[in-house]
């Protein structure tokens, strides 16, 4: 950990608490006599990291102790090493019985950009103990010009200079938090353009902290090396000075842990770019750790790829906001859009490819060429969750990219009273000409809540008939003009879908006119639903709102142990949950339906219901979960180191 403390004193610059060690009271270490006669003397602090404008003065002074401070003291210093003899080392005086002195070291002739180390020790038997752990001091001392860069503009559209548009996507290795879009202030290296340090990031400025997660004593910095704009990377591990309760967090990149560890393969594919004004990372080519979390183990980071600087926001490419300016748009298909964080299905949801005009074209010689190149072809999936609220992306080279100005897009839906906005994981979303999955991280439009992701699904659908069976309902009539359609039993048809294979649809179904559509999961056998059985539930006269089948998981999460299987024995699908009308919020059930492939067999029995609902006795009621909970707490990563 790197520490830049200074302080002024009688024209000198005197060093206070640069040490990259913490301050020891080394009294008491070993045995010491006092009625000896050597003066016992140590260095308050063994080893400083030093960086100095070229502007600051040329000189440090250490501070020296002594546990005998009989008589007034000159000591000298022995030199064990001094890069190219550039410091002049002075002695230490202490004057009548003071247990301090200071030690000044100049270094006139030190260049700027380059740097250098000074090892100095006490070696006399008149000075120090044997028994002294600081009798040795080490100095790193750099001279450094940085100056302010980078703009962004602000909602108002004025230019705010000296800071950069940051993109998180670092925190979000253990912790649930969106990749929040705020500005920070970014300075580059006089010396060496291309070298960037990003000052106190994660302080004030970053939305996810609450007063007191971070260190306002001092500056912490963020170095990112793109002094070769084709191999970016972090070149030392670096403390964001913020503390959520397993210590200090600190940053790297794989590239940084590959040079450091001699290992190539952690190097090759991991570099970052700096082009169109901006830097970015592959994913998971950063890394993260904790002080208190595995002994500060480093663990993937940029997990969806979507760390970002915009430094020079007038370079980037993008053309215009709204994107609807710049493209026409041509419909590809109308599908199926399957929500997993919702746990529904809406049919006909158009997919459309975005189409440049001339106009803009003439107006912005190459503008569309720009763009193709960084996002390749917009694409556009219309109103999946309400009308008027779109969902766009680019698709370059078969990959998922987030459009720069599109990082969050509005769903028009609302979560504990907020409007939820999502933000595309590029990384781990995919898109084929049949099916596109967008693993989305949904939250607030500020971006300091997130109510959990999922993988949201259109696709382009078609169905192969597996054959037919006899479904056995569990219910009576909801309705009543509706006869006795959910109890009994009836012929119904099986279909599997294509693109999707884990999707199912069971028609005939109830009075729904889509039919019971179901997943059969590969992955823990277990078959889940939510599906509008196409009528409301009237009672005595009162209509008390549209019902859903739904699978018990879907009613509680605890209750996935409850869910149906499929039986390849006896070729049976099992369908266990409840009728559930969200407008009353209540319900009926559990129960278990089945649907058995081929001859129709005898009719299992079916569990008893009321001939007449009672809807203090009958009618269950319940809250349903919500599907939109903030997240807390750690996630899983990958360890790397």
């Amino acid at each position: 950990m790197f520490k830049y403390v200074y302080s002024l004193l009688a024209g000198a610059l005197v060093l206070t608490a640069v040490s990259c060690s913490d301050e020891y009271d080394y009294e008491g270490r070993g045995t010491w006599d006092a009625d000896k006669d050597y003066a016992d003397i140590y260095f308050n602090i063994t080893d400083s990291v030093i960086e100095l404008d070229p502007a600051d003065p040329t000189t440090v002074v250490v501070t020296v102790k002594r546990r005998n401070a009989a008589g007034a003291l000159s000591v000298p210093f022995k030199v064990l090493k001094n890069t190219d003899e550039v410091f002049e080392v002075g002695k230490a005086e202490f004057a009548e019985n003071a247990e301090e002195a200071t030690l000044t070291i100049n270094f006139p002739q030190a260049a700027v950009g380059t740097t250098y180390n000074l090892q100095i020790m006490l070696d006399d038997p008149a000075f120090v103990s044997k028994y002294s752990s600081a009798a040795t001091y080490n100095l790193t001392l750099t001279r450094v010009k940085w100056n302010d860069v980078g703009f962004y503009y602000d909602e108002d559209g004025n230019k705010v200079e000296g800071y950069a548009m940051y993109t998180d996507d670092i925190l979000t290795t253990f912790f649930g938090v969106g990749n929040s879009v705020f500005p920070t202030k970014v300075q580059e290296r006089d010396d060496m353009p291309g070298y960037f340090r990003l000052i106190n990031t994660y302080g004030a400025n970053y939305p996810w902290n609450d007063p007191g997660d971070w260190d306002e004593s001092q500056d912490y910095y963020i170095f990112i090396d793109a002094t070769d704009p084709e191999k970016v990377y972090i070149p030392k591990k670096c403390n964001l000075g913020v503390d959520w309760g397993y210590g200090f967090m600190y940053v790297y990149s794989m590239v940084g842990l590959g040079i450091e560890k001699e290992k190539n393969d952690y190097i090759e594919g991991n570099y970052g770019t700096y082009a169109n004004g901006k830097i970015t990372f592959p994913k998971n080519a950063l890394l993260m750790g904790m002080e208190n979390y595995n002994n500060l183990g480093l663990y993937d980071s940029n997990s969806s790829g979507n760390f970002c600087l915009v430094i020079n926001p007038d370079l980037d490419p993008y053309i215009a906001t709204p994107l609807n300016d710049d493209f026409a748009w041509e419909k590809i298909f109308d599908g199926a859009f399957i929500s997993e964080k919702l746990g529904t299905s809406k049919d006909g949801v158009a997919l459309y490819k975005g189409v440049p005009k001339e106009d803009v074209e003439a107006d912005n010689p190459g503008c569309y060429d720009r763009f193709a190149e960084l996002y390749g072809t917009p694409y556009l999936i219309e109103a999946p969750y309400a009308e008027g609220k779109n969902i766009i992306f680019g698709v370059l080279d078969g990959e998922i990219k987030v459009i720069e100005g599109l990082e969050s897009q509005d769903l028009g839906i609302k979560a504990v009273g907020d409007d939820v906005y999502g933000v595309i994981g590029a990384g781990s979303s995919s898109f084929t000409d049949a099916v596109i999955k967008l693993k989305i991280t949904f939250q607030n439009k500020k971006g300091d809540m997130e109510y959990g992701t999922a993988v949201e699904t259109l696709a382009n659908l078609t169905w192969t008939e597996l054959g037919s069976g006899v479904y056995t309902y569990g219910v009576e009539a909801l309705s009543e003009d509706a006869g006795s359609f959910y109890e009994g039993t009836t012929d119904a048809t099986l279909y599997q879908c294509n693109e999707l294979p884990e999707q199912y649809i069971l028609k005939p179904w109830a009075k729904s006119e889509e039919g019971l559509k179901f997943t059969l999961s590969a992955e823990d056998g277990k078959i889940r639903f939510y599906q509008y059985t196409g009528e409301p539930y009237v009672y005595e006269g009162t209509n008390y709102g549209d019902v859903y089948f739904m699978d018990l998981e879907a009613y509680n999460a605890g209750y996935t142990q409850y869910l149906g299987e499929y039986d390849e024995e006896t070729k049976t699908y099992e369908f266990s949950g409840i009728y559930y009308i969200p407008a009353a919020g209540g319900g009926f059930g559990p129960i278990t339906e089945t649907f058995v492939m081929g001859d129709a067999p005898e009719a299992a029995p079916r569990k008893a219901f009321k001939k007449k609902y009672n809807m203090k006795s009958s009618f269950k009621p319940y809250q349903l979960p919500s599907r939109f909970q903030p997240r807390s707490g750690l996630k899983n990563a990958s360890k790397v180191w």
